[in-house]
């Protein structure tokens, strides 16, 4: 099981979305990761960053 917490803004005067996200997890497994796009563009890229269990995460993947 992993635990999640976080807050989730949408800047309706720019269309930008942020999340910061924490969790938890069975093991040890724990992290925080910021989550930002553009909620205006179609197929919009969103950019992942933050730390999983000490190590540095720098990502891009398709926003939800």
């Amino acid at each position: 099981d992993v635990a999640v917490s976080g807050t989730v803004s949408w800047d309706q005067a720019t269309s930008i979305i942020t999340a910061h996200v924490t969790f938890n997890g069975a093991g040890g497994t724990s992290g925080v990761l910021n989550i930002c796009w553009n909620d205006a563009h179609v197929n919009a890229i969103a950019s992942v960053t933050g730390r999983i269990n000490g190590a540095t995460l720098n990502a891009k993947r398709i926003a939800p």
